[in-house]
């Protein structure tokens, strides 16, 4: 009977997996369309995100680190929005938030981290194709990299990667 358990327990941790790689790409690919078409991220697609990493939560705990996530990702990205000056987009803020809710904060940190690297080489290989240092001045939608970086650090912790 322990056995039969142990087993729906790791299935359902491999569906839940599953499930917060499939919402990654869907947001990946809403927010990329999205930004490059209007400069924004929907809001409704932050509440789907939201609602999914609650929708996966099997206790009370860990719904209230699905909420203590939300709410640290939101303090990151708003000290973020803060140290550039309006950089960051509100968007991105709250699309920041959402994925913290939904790969927790080591993951989400460490995915944002590597969204500045991706932003960061996009950038400079743009101004060594334009040879011009002043690429950004037209604007720089950050929402795909976010994404992006989160999806690589949530591949790598849950093995995939």
């Amino acid at each position: 009977m322990l056995q039969l358990l142990h087993t729906t327990i790791a299935d359902a941790d491999g569906q839940a997996a599953a499930l917060r790689l499939c919402v990654l790409v869907a947001t990946l690919v809403t927010v990329t369309v999205t930004e490059l078409r209007s400069a924004r991220v929907p809001d409704w697609l932050v509440g789907f995100v939201v609602a999914i990493a609650i929708a996966l939560c099997r206790s009370i705990d860990s719904a209230v680190a699905t909420v203590f996530a939300a709410t640290a990702g939101l303090a990151a990205a708003v000290a973020a929005r803060a140290a550039t000056a309006g950089g960051l987009g509100l968007g991105d803020v709250k699309l920041s938030g959402a994925l913290f809710a939904l790969v927790g904060v080591p993951t989400a940190l460490l995915g944002h981290l590597y969204a500045v690297a991706l932003a960061f080489a996009a950038i400079g290989a743009e101004a060594i194709r334009e040879r011009d240092r002043t690429v950004c001045e037209a604007g720089f939608q950050f929402g795909p990299f976010i994404v992006t970086g989160v999806a690589i650090a949530y591949l790598a912790d849950i093995g995939w990667l």
